[in-house]
């Protein structure tokens, strides 16, 4: 995503980037943190997190992830 991209996509309703994600996105990995299900897609070029409550059971968060250590997280127990 390209600036503009990015800042429209994070303008966007919880929802709207919820499906544009599960719809357009290249699932990545999974992992979990403080009783959160966190999701990781690719969209776009970028990394996008899915923060889903298991409590709850609902999603409260849709966020582009850049972290490095963060993105590290998903592939930690791959053994190359």
């Amino acid at each position: 995503m390209d600036k503009a991209e990015v800042k429209a996509f994070k303008f966007l309703n919880i929802q709207d980037r919820l499906n544009l994600v599960l719809n357009k996105g290249e699932f990545c990995g999974t992992r979990t943190f403080l009783g959160n299900e966190v999701k990781l897609y690719q969209y776009k070029g970028e990394f996008v997190e899915v923060w889903r409550n298991l409590a709850r059971g609902c999603v409260y968060q849709v966020e582009i992830q850049r972290n490095q250590n963060i993105l590290f997280e998903y592939v930690k127990d791959v053994k190359i």
